[in-house]
């Protein structure tokens, strides 16, 4: 039997990562339109991970765009993220 608190802890956790997906989805109009996208590839131990595809991969402004915009936003907004590592494929 799964108790309260873990119960509590998923549901809580799940509620997050919505709220996370949500919010990259909002900013992907802005990578969409230079010919990128991000995509969430998983939230655990606090850690986001995200996967960064098309010219975003190659652009010289990839660590501004995605550090100092993405990244910092992220970690700004919610608490519960203590780092976003970005994957690029």
């Amino acid at each position: 039997m799964i108790s309260t608190s873990k119960k509590r802890k998923t549901l809580i956790n799940k509620t997050i990562i919505k709220k996370i997906r949500a919010k990259i989805e909002a900013m992907k109009t802005f990578v969409n339109a230079d010919g990128g996208d991000v995509h969430f590839v998983e939230f655990k131990k606090n850690i986001l991970k995200l996967e960064v595809v098309g010219k975003c991969v190659h652009c010289p402004s990839f660590t501004m765009t995605y550090n100092n915009w993405i990244k910092k936003t992220l970690l700004d907004e919610f608490p519960q993220i203590k780092d976003v590592i970005f994957v690029v494929n």
